[in-house]
């Protein structure tokens, strides 16, 4: 499959796109299963097991319009934070990563799902983590807080930080959903 030239036309046939991202622990899941009780014209998409990211994101953006809006527990963003630091390289082209990003800020709602590192910490130590994370902490962290604070000024209004142990964050990605949802 080749996604260069269509690939822009293809993108637009799916504008609407929530994408939660943030380290394990950080309550992504939570936050997309509550969502979707809320939303249940939202499809909850994520990359099946074992399917190479390059070869799934593509596959994503060939929905049709008449399809549900994906909300995506995780999406791109997760390869640029955790490509780099825990294999060195990110794996798609460069040409599809910066289409997938001009793309994905002129359309789509990002939220950050941010407590604080602490918390945070804990929460990824509860659970299984994937190899290289817990010795990458830190740098992974780090990596994702560079990441999101740029792309929190292309998204404006349609980014947002989410902190599970505010009184105030869940009701705030509601409301940011539904206004999006419009």
């Amino acid at each position: 499959m080749s996604y260069n030239m269509g690939m822009t036309e293809k993108m637009v046939r799916q504008s609407h796109r929530i994408i939660v991202e943030g380290m394990d622990g950080s309550g992504k899941t939570t936050l997309i299963c509550d969502l979707k009780l809320r939303f249940p014209e939202l499809q909850v998409v994520t990359r099946p097991p074992g399917v190479p990211f390059n070869y799934w994101w593509p596959q994503e953006l060939d929905r049709t319009p008449s399809e549900p809006v994906p909300l995506h527990d995780r999406f791109f963003y997760s390869e640029l934070v955790y490509g780099p630091v825990l294999r060195g390289r990110i794996e798609p082209r460069m040409e599809l990563i910066n289409n997938m990003i001009w793309f994905l800020r002129s359309t789509a709602l990002l939220i950050y799902a941010r407590p604080h590192s602490a918390v945070l910490r804990t929460a990824a130590e509860r659970n299984l983590q994937m190899d290289g994370v817990m010795e990458n902490f830190m740098p992974l962290l780090e990596a994702y807080d560079r990441l999101m604070a740029e792309e929190m000024t292309w998204y404006d209004k349609r980014f947002h930080r989410y902190d599970w142990n505010s009184n105030n964050g869940y009701d705030n990605v509601v409301m940011a959903v539904e206004d999006y949802l419009k």
